[in-house]
């Protein structure tokens, strides 16, 4: 059998219930997930000397530090002199601090020479050159025309036919008449190493059905350890972006953020990144009763600590509701599950391999069957009755022939005595 599975807006009103907005919880230290433009930051310089560039790769010399940038991706390296020169070649980055060269990811001494920018600066049909006062100048040799670009640039220099120039602390690439300041955005993922957990550690151990949600392409997720949900804070592991539309589970929704699992790992993310969406998968059940043979009921189809929901369910009985089988998503088959804890009956989630199969009539305490031929009077009482009966007759035998054998001897002193005299 297959199974649609989607959330509906009244689950959705009953876990912002639980949950509450954004606001409420930021007032009350609830769960709270950053926004996308506390993510996204421009790499900015405070004394920008020197640049080398390599397509998507940058090196920047800004003070006592390299900053290096490639694919929005920002790395930082500190050294204990001004930075003066930087290069890239084959893939290795090589800083000047006084007299002493750098590889600049191991920060170990190095040989390196540092190439010479020509001047002035020939790209396609334009010359790039300072004026007198100097102004930076583009001459079209083809229109036979000049073009004032502005003043303050320094550092002219050209890469793979492309042109660069600093001006005031700012990279700016120059595309014939026009220039164009580069702006490199990057992730700054410093605001996920304090996400308050709020209600999550109560949503997360309530059991739900099922529910699957669509993450955005390029949403921002954090990877976070749900073993134990405690404390104040989730306990971070890695923020990435989603590179495309991904079907995930969801565990709850807590303040402005839900929080999802996709096999193994789980995240959290923006709420407003996700959307309901409607997957096929089995829910086939393979037999209708079962006994636990393990502790754990899970309030979804995720085992870890966080989404414990009973951890006493040793040999319990349980009402098998359906089978989940959803490869892409779940790391194994679940079985929903219906339980009774003090009277009130409860829903969960068990892992394939920690159910039986119960069949009522194999569980019965065993009848008593009395055998016909069977009689409460024992042999062993009779024969103990009879063998009393006989010491008894004995004893009145012996008693009698001892009486007998008396008499007997009292006659015969009687005779003897009469003879004597």
């Amino acid at each position: 059998m297959k199974k649609l599975a989607t959330f509906t807006t009244a689950a959705l009103l009953a876990v912002s219930l639980m949950g509450g907005g954004a606001s409420a919880n930021a007032a009350d230290g609830g769960t709270i997930y950053p926004e996308d433009e506390k993510f996204i930051k421009v790499l900015a310089f405070d004394s920008l000397g020197d640049y080398a560039v390599d397509g998507e790769k940058y090196a920047f010399a800004d003070g006592k530090s390299v900053k290096v940038y490639e694919n929005g991706e920002y790395f930082e390296y500190a050294f204990g002199d001004a930075v003066t020169k930087v290069d890239i070649s084959e893939g290795e980055i090589f800083a000047q601090c006084g007299e002493k060269t750098y590889t600049v990811l191991s920060q170990t001494e190095a040989e390196h020479a540092f190439p010479v920018a020509p001047y002035p600066v020939t790209c396609g049909n334009f010359v790039y050159s300072f004026d007198k006062n100097g102004g930076l100048v583009a001459y079209d040799m083809g229109e036979v025309a000049t073009y004032q670009l502005g003043t303050g640039f320094e550092n002219l220099k050209t890469y793979n036919d492309r042109v660069f120039a600093v001006n005031d602390n700012s990279l700016y690439e120059l595309n014939g008449s026009e220039k164009n300041q580069i702006s490199l955005e990057y992730a700054d993922y410093s605001e996920t190493s304090q996400i308050y957990i709020g209600q999550a550690s109560v949503a997360l151990k309530t059991y739900r059905p099922a529910n699957f949600v669509q993450i955005a392409e390029g949403a921002f997720m954090t990877a976070v350890d749900l073993e134990t949900v405690s404390g104040q804070y989730f306990v971070p592991l890695k923020t990435v972006r989603a590179k495309e539309n991904t079907t995930a589970l969801l565990l709850c929704y807590t303040g402005n953020a839900a929080v999802v699992s996709i096999g193994e790992s789980s995240y959290i993310l923006l709420k407003s990144k996700t959307s309901e969406t409607e997957i096929e998968y089995s829910t086939e059940k393979p037999f209708e009763t079962a006994q636990m043979t393990n502790n754990m009921i899970y309030a979804s189809p995720f085992v870890t600590g966080g989404t414990a929901c009973y951890n006493s369910a040793m040999s319990m009985v349980v009402t098998v509701l359906a089978r989940l089988e959803c490869a892409d998503i779940l790391d194994t088959p679940f079985y929903e599950v219906e339980y009774e804890v003090a009277g009130m009956k409860a829903r969960g989630y068990v892992t394939e391999g920690f159910l039986t199969p119960y069949i009522a009539e194999d569980n019965k305490k065993p009848e008593e069957v009395r055998d016909p031929e069977y009689s409460e009077n024992s042999d062993t009482k009779t024969i103990l009755i009879i063998f009393a009966v006989v010491v008894l007759v004995l004893a009145v035998l012996a008693y009698v022939v001892h009486l007998s054998s008396n008499k007997k001897n009292k006659k015969n002193k009687k005779k003897d005595k009469n003879k004597e005299e």
